[in-house]
């Protein structure tokens, strides 16, 4: 659940990710699953109610994704990815190499 500072506009959220951070005007709330950054925007109708529409996957791959941050006009999104990577090596003892 999520509401403003006062009290209004109480919802709820409906992601299953974690560290989320709305852009500076309020529209787009950015959270990350396991692995991907995803975004839920946010808008009001006609009748001034806060809809969210469906959440967009922003990110895909190996990399993992994570400390997502707007930037202060919302223009940008910034974030940190890691990609991990493992080589299996063979020491041959003779030689002295792997």
């Amino acid at each position: 659940m999520e509401m403003a500072a006062d009290g209004s506009r109480l919802h709820y959220l409906p992601i299953h990710g974690c560290c989320g951070r709305w852009s500076a005007d309020g529209k787009y709330y950015f959270y990350q699953t396991s692995r991907d950054i995803w975004v839920l925007p946010e808008r009001k109708t006609f009748w001034g109610r806060v809809k969210l529409d469906a959440p967009v996957q922003l990110t895909t791959g190996p990399i993992k994704f994570g400390a997502t941050t707007p930037s202060a006009d919302g223009k940008q999104l910034f974030l940190i990815g890691d990609e991990r990577r493992i080589e299996l090596v063979r020491y041959d003892h003779k030689s002295k190499q792997l």
